[in-house]
């Protein structure tokens, strides 16, 4: 492939990685999760309509109606929960959904240092 130029704004230098050149990389926690790069496109697209359509649209969590909410895996993905299921699926408010991913962040983080601790101390 002929080389491209990076896509940060006003930048004409050449790309070396993900579309930008070398000062302007994005730092680590920018990048899309694994997971996430390995989602197929089409079928996140048709995963995401067809739990909306059976929660038409009300927040499994709340039980408010949510037209702009989000479809969210109740085993994320990253903890090896299905990508494409439907009995994964769920329909959630936006404040539902982001009080769901901090929790489930938190204790993944936690689950995450207990084995660092373990491993370290040889337990």
């Amino acid at each position: 492939m002929p080389p491209t130029r990076c896509t940060y704004p006003g930048c004409g230098n050449i790309a070396t990685e993900h579309g930008r050149c070398e000062q302007h990389q994005r730092p680590a926690w920018q990048q899309p999760s694994q997971h996430t790069l390995q989602m197929d496109p089409k079928l996140e697209r048709k995963w995401r309509r067809q739990i909306k359509e059976d929660a038409n649209g009300i927040c499994e969590q709340c039980g408010r109606y949510a037209p702009h909410g989000q479809a969210d895996h109740i085993i994320p993905v990253a903890d090896g929960g299905a990508k494409y299921d439907i009995a994964n699926g769920r329909w959630l408010c936006y404040p539902c959904h982001k009080e769901i991913t901090i929790r489930e962040n938190r204790e993944r983080t936690m689950r995450r240092a207990a084995l660092r601790r373990r491993d370290r101390d040889g337990g």
